[in-house]
């Protein structure tokens, strides 16, 4: 079976050449380090959770998924935006970015037996050292046969 994660890897890193990192996301925002295991601005994939319900128990059987996919946009924010600062345009430049990768997932479908990707959630925090992270959460099903 097709890996949903590595195809957007791929997707991203193809039409976002801006990022440095693209990988799968195993905690590396999450350290207690003084130094993140990423280069920024990095996209980092996860799909933490799919829910399966059973269509068809006789063989096949016959199973319907549904998955979440959070993306998480990383950037690092080392120039100062107060107004006033001259260098108030980054916030804009950071949107711009999140909302160019969320364009290149919204729709996306990896094959015939998954739905498109539809945003169900999008949410940015800061982290320590000057991170800001947009993470932007997916919904897609997909079905699956047990021969």
């Amino acid at each position: 079976m097709e890996s949903m994660k590595l195809a957007l890897m791929k997707r991203i890193k193809e039409q976002m050449i801006e990022l440095v990192t693209v990988d799968e996301d195993y905690g590396q925002l999450e350290t207690e380090e003084d130094q993140y295991p990423v280069v920024f601005p990095c996209a980092l994939i996860s799909s933490p959770k799919i829910d399966w319900a059973t269509q068809s128990a006789v063989r096949p059987v016959v199973q319907r998924g549904t998955a979440t996919l959070m993306i998480k946009l990383a950037v690092d924010c080392y120039d100062d935006t107060h107004i006033g600062s001259t260098t108030e345009d980054k916030v804009l430049e950071r949107e711009q970015m999140n909302d160019r990768l969320f364009r290149l997932v919204q729709g996306f479908r990896l094959r015939k037996e998954t739905s498109a990707l539809s945003r169900i959630e999008s949410t940015e925090y800061p982290l320590a050292g000057g991170v800001k992270v947009y993470m932007t959460t997916f919904q897609y099903t997909e079905m699956a046969l047990d021969e």
